[in-house]
């Protein structure tokens, strides 16, 4: 007997020209009839077919279904997939032991666009040349000017050979043809912070999020970059509520946001030190020294927890100093010589 999971689906598939549109259509409602007898998620034809661009969107479907449904339904998909010019369709599939299983759905075509699309990623990701990255998806644009995607990837190499202003329009031209991309809403929030225009990276981040799901990275580093943000704007309850649940996330070695944690909790304990939240400032501190990284860092966490137990009256003050000022903490030796 078939057992139930919840599924996410959320993405996009691009046709390029009417006659492939219509003709996915015919084939999609045939094999959702005969083959699969209705069995899947997605059964609304006109709630995801776009006659305008000539895509198949899913802004964010979340059920939970049977085991059979979800994989008739990535069957279904990966079938269209073959016949698509650009997209991305992510699903995630949660059984009952909150096991993930991760599944990417894109074109694996013959079109040009497609395998340029594709060339330039692998080149950037594999080989790290971003100047010959940027031939292969400008070419893929070329030949499909509403490559989402190729635009967001662009954006990425642009912003990887320091044209901060050609990847900004490159994000923003990815953002206006597909308004559910959330690695294009990160990856503009990442320029705007650098420039330290931090309400517009605010901005772009709270799309990332609601864009994307906890089980994605990107989730998170916007998670923590929103933290950022308002903690330079000096907006410390809002900071606190993004690094309490950042601090609180069990990030896996290979996640990109597990080298973070002893940052975000820094900083935590710094925006806590704001709020006057003393004992939960120590607290953030210290967990941040418990957790292997740059060493230099232990100087500065040892001086801001020090100082944060003088100003909570608590025992140990002078010793963080005294320490901290070892390890080469100029602030923690003024403070002890004052």
């Amino acid at each position: 007997m078939s057992g139930t999971s919840k599924v996410i689906f959320s993405g996009r598939l691009d046709f390029g020209s009417k006659d492939i549109f219509d003709k996915v259509i015919a084939m999609y409602e045939q094999r959702l009839e005969k083959h699969y007898r209705s069995d899947i998620v997605l059964r609304e034809t006109e709630e995801y077919f776009n006659e305008d661009n000539r895509s198949f969107y899913i802004p964010r479907y979340v059920a939970e279904v049977s085991d059979r449904t979800w994989k008739n339904t990535i069957n279904l998909l990966k079938f269209m997939a073959q016949f698509t010019i650009a997209g991305s369709v992510k699903v995630w599939v949660i059984n009952k032991k909150k096991e993930v299983q991760e599944f990417t759905i894109e074109p694996e075509n013959d079109k040009s666009a497609v395998k340029a699309f594709r060339k330039g990623r692998e080149i950037i990701s594999e080989k790290g040349d971003a100047e010959e990255a940027k031939k292969s998806l400008n070419y893929a644009i070329e030949k499909f000017s509403q490559h989402a995607f190729a635009y967001e990837r662009r954006g990425r190499v642009n912003y990887l050979l320091g044209n901060l202003e050609d990847a900004l329009y490159d994000y923003t031209k990815s953002i206006n043809l597909f308004k559910s991309h959330p690695n294009a809403y990160l990856g503009r929030a990442i320029i705007y912070f650098k420039n330290k225009e931090y309400n517009k990276a605010i901005a772009d981040l709270e799309l990332a999020i609601k864009h994307s799901i906890p089980h994605q990275e990107m989730f998170w580093i916007s998670k923590r970059m929103k933290a950022e943000c308002h903690f330079y704007l000096k907006e410390f309850e809002k900071a606190a509520f993004e690094l309490k649940y950042f601090t609180m996330r069990k990030f896996p070695p290979d996640n990109y946001n597990y080298k973070w944690k002893k940052f975000a909790f820094t900083l935590y304990g710094k925006v806590l030190t704001e709020l006057g939240r003393y004992s939960e400032a120590v607290s953030a501190f210290s967990s941040a020294m418990e957790i292997s990284g740059k060493s230099e860092n232990i100087s500065e966490q040892l001086a801001l927890r020090g100082l944060v137990r003088k100003k909570a009256g608590l025992k140990g003050f002078k010793k963080d100093l005294t320490e901290a000022a070892k390890l080469g903490s100029k602030m923690a030796a003024d403070v002890l010589q004052k």
